[in-house]
C-alpha cells in the first residue's frame, strides 16, 4: 500500500497549475496533459477539498497566478516595497496594492511592504536632546 496522499494525474495537475512548479493557467494544464478544463477544475478542487485534512496536501495550496507569484516573490521573500515592486514588475502601485489583496483574499500570508525611511538634514532641528 502506498502512503502517497495523491495519484500521479493529481500530481500531474499540481505540477502544471501550481506556482512553483509551471505555472499555467487550468485552461493551459489542461490542454498540456491533454485533458478538458472541466477535469483540470475539478481535480484541483477535490484535492483543495481534500487538503483540509490532509496536513501535506495543505501546504500546496492557494495556487496563485503568475503574476501574483511574481508579487509574492517580491515582498515577502525578497523585501521590497510596493515601489520597487511595481517597478521591477512594470506595474502601478495601485495594481500591486490590488494584487496583494487578491494573495491575502486566497488565505496566502503576505507581510505589510516595507516602508523606507530616509535620514534627511532638514530633520536635525527636530532632534530633542535631554540631558
Amino acid at each position: 500500500m502506498s502512503d502517497r496522499n495523491m495519484n500521479d494525474f493529481e500530481e500531474s495537475v499540481i505540477r502544471a497549475c501550481h506556482h512553483d512548479f509551471l505555472g499555467l493557467t487550468q485552461d493551459q494544464a489542461a490542454e498540456y496533459l491533454s485533458v478538458t478544463p472541466a477535469k483540470i477544475s475539478r481535480t484541483l478542487s477535490d484535492l483543495q477539498e481534500r487538503s483540509k485534512t490532509i496536513k501535506p496536501l495543505a501546504l500546496l495550496f492557494p495556487i496563485l497566478t503568475q503574476n501574483q507569484a511574481c508579487v509574492y516573490k517580491c515582498i515577502a521573500e525578497s523585501g521590497m516595497s510596493l515601489a520597487q515592486t511595481a517597478d521591477k514588475l512594470s506595474m502601478t502601485t495601485s495594481a500591486v496594492s490590488k494584487m496583494i489583496g487578491a494573495i491575502r483574499n486566497k488565505g496566502q500570508f503576505i507581510p505589510q511592504p516595507i516602508k523606507h525611511q530616509q535620514y534627511s538634514p532638514l530633520l536635525d532641528g527636530q532632534v530633542k536632546h535631554k540631558y
